[in-house]
């Protein structure tokens, strides 16, 4: 019985208020049982109180709130929406075109969700942007890092947007090594 009324449809739960509502209004201004209408009168204002609240509350983890936790939530596509916009070839960095990697020696930073930032709201305070701000503009870092990414299949993100010859690939998760070479 809970579930099927949590699983229930905003609009058939917001009826069933309205008619409890109107039904408490109606014997709250009844004249023939003070007892009653009194009754009626604090569960009324109750009911109103209790509804603000929640709708008060259902207001800000819809339009305010923002988390990368759960994927299924709203509060988790709030902050997919705001913080997580990724590129032409879709991954969250900056634009690349070849031109750019001319002259600078490439750094590929390869990983999961930890690499990528997922979890971060400003791009700039990844780890691959730190990295790139701490180098300098001798080199291009590129973040092809992607969440939840079969390890195995991040090498084949280098020939995406073409990198021939990166100087290193860093992996950022717990189950491998900072600064593999990339394999010949």
């Amino acid at each position: 019985m809970l579930i099927r009324l949590i699983n229930m449809p905003l609009w058939i739960f917001l009826l069933i208020l309205l008619a409890i509502a109107v039904l408490l209004t109606l014997v709250a201004i009844q004249k023939k049982t003070n007892r009653a209408a009194s009754i009626a009168s604090g569960l009324l204002v109750s009911l109103v109180t209790i509804g603000l609240l929640l709708g008060m509350g259902e207001a800000y983890y819809r339009f305010v709130y923002a988390d990368s936790g759960w994927g299924f939530t709203l509060a988790h596509k709030n902050w997919e929406s705001r913080y997580w916009q990724v590129n032409s070839r879709g991954f969250r960095d900056s634009e690349w075109a070849e031109s750019d990697f001319e002259g600078r020696s490439t750094i590929a930073v390869l990983g999961d969700s930890f690499a990528s930032g997922w979890g971060v709201n400003n791009p700039d305070d990844r780890f691959p942007d730190v990295l790139a701000n701490l180098l300098g503009d001798d080199y291009a870092v590129v973040n092809l890092a992607i969440p939840v990414r079969v390890r195995r299949n991040n090498w084949n993100c280098c020939k995406i947007i073409h990198l021939s010859n990166p100087i290193s690939c860093f992996y950022n998760t717990s189950s491998m090594t900072l600064n593999s070479p990339l394999p010949v």
